[in-house]
């Protein structure tokens, strides 16, 4: 294929389906990855088939991720641009409010989902001079964020991967580099925060964070996007204060003000 590619899991909805649009309109084959298949055909249509792939397909399975990539390699005779890990679950309450299933699913997709792509991805991404990997962390990789606590951890991980790739895979010619958003307005989010006080003023969209998205995609030499109010500012106060000092920091803006 002469075009440039680009794989995007959760596509169906959310950060997933703006970066599919976006790619789109940059003139890219747009794979498009999730669970929802009435929300990849939606979205094909809006796409075009010409411009698009789309794979049902589940991060947390093997199988499921493996024949999902073989099906996007026979359609662009193994070129794979830009892989764009997107696919996440969340939970926000009090730690034990949520059920251990729920914890185990949003580590499998998460973490494990993270893992699982790069792994399955890796064949293409070597074929493909000068391919590229954005991972999906968030802020609250920063540092642990009360509420989101299981989620945040996750998050961590994915920001240490890819730290840890990005040396790797320099032996491969493959970039490596994250985008840490901070509260995203999307259905996932709402449908967690509908229970409680909104923090409205911190969120941003989906099709904001696309285009960092895009920006991190072209200039692989920055490891960290990271977005957000203040959230920036956080990044830097991490470096320079106390562990003390951060708690307190973050008791003060993100859990004191919410808890109930």
């Amino acid at each position: 294929m002469e075009r440039k590619t680009v794989w995007i899991s959760g596509a169906a909805n959310g950060i997933g389906k703006a970066t599919a649009i976006l790619f789109k309109k940059h003139g890219y084959f747009v794979g498009i990855a999730d669970i929802d298949e009435a929300g990849l055909k939606e979205l094909q249509q809006e796409l075009g088939a010409e411009n698009s792939h789309y794979m049902v397909c589940d991060v947390s399975s093997p199988e499921s991720v493996k024949a999902a990539f073989d099906s996007f390699a026979l359609k662009t005779d193994k070129r794979l641009d830009v892989l764009v890990a997107n696919a996440g679950v969340l939970a926000v309450s009090y730690f034990e409010e949520t059920p251990l299933e729920k914890y185990k699913q949003i580590v499998d997709i998460n973490a494990f989902g993270n893992v699982n792509q790069v792994y399955q991805a890796l064949p293409v991404l070597k074929n493909t001079p000068g391919s590229h990997i954005v991972f999906i962390s968030s802020s609250s990789a920063i540092w642990g964020i009360p509420f989101y606590t299981v989620y945040s951890a996750t998050k961590g991980f994915v920001k240490h991967l890819t730290e840890a790739l990005q040396i790797e895979f320099e032996r491969h010619g493959i970039t490596v580099n994250s985008v840490l958003p901070h509260m995203v307005k999307t259905a996932m989010e709402d449908a967690q925060l509908d229970g409680g006080a909104k923090p409205e003023q911190f969120m941003i969209t989906p099709e904001i964070t696309a285009e960092v998205i895009w920006k991190a995609a072209n200039n692989p030499k920055k490891l960290h996007w990271v977005m957000g109010k203040n959230m920036g500012l956080f990044f830097f106060l991490k470096r320079i204060y106390s562990n003390n000092g951060m708690q307190k920091l973050i008791r003060k803006i993100l859990y004191d003000p919410f808890r109930s």
